[in-house]
C-alpha cells in the first residue's frame, strides 16, 4: 500500500462511515435507550425537508473532511501538534512482510492526495 491507496481507503473506512453513521443516528438513534439529546436531534432532523437534509449532510461531510485533512497535515509535518520545535517527526508505517512509510518526506504529502481525492481546497 502506498500513500495514495492509504488515503483512498481512509476515505472509505473513516469519512464515508462517519457521515453515513451520523446520518443513520440522526434518522433513528442507535441503542435500546438513546439519550434525550439524541432523541431531540432525531426529531429535529426527521422534521427537515429534503433540501435541508441534503445541506446538513454536506456540512457533516465537510466537517469530517476537514478533520481528516487536519490529521493528514499533522502526519505530513505541515501542522504542528507540539510547540517543542523540530525535536522529532511523525511516521505512519504500513506493515506486512516489510514496512512502508506512508507519506514520506520524499514523496507527495498525504494531505495533497486527500485534496485530490475530495476535489476540495482546504
Amino acid at each position: 500500500m502506498d500513500g495514495r491507496e492509504f488515503v483512498q481507503r481512509l476515505t472509505i473506512a473513516v469519512r464515508d462511515q462517519a457521515v453515513s453513521g451520523t446520518l443513520a443516528n440522526l434518522t433513528q438513534p442507535a441503542g435500546r435507550n438513546p439519550g434525550q439529546e439524541s432523541l431531540d436531534r432525531s426529531k429535529w432532523f426527521n422534521a427537515l425537508d429534503s433540501q435541508s437534509r441534503y445541506l446538513l449532510q454536506t456540512c457533516i461531510r465537510d466537517a469530517v473532511d476537514d478533520t481528516i485533512f487536519g490529521m493528514l497535515c499533522v502526519l505530513d509535518g505541515v501542522r504542528a501538534i507540539t510547540d517543542c520545535g523540530s525535536e522529532g517527526h511523525l511516521e505512519l508505517h504500513y506493515v506486512t512482510d516489510t514496512s512502508t512509510v506512508l507519506g514520506s518526506p520524499d514523496g507527495p504529502p498525504l494531505h495533497e492526495f486527500f485534496e485530490e481525492l475530495t476535489q476540495r481546497r482546504f
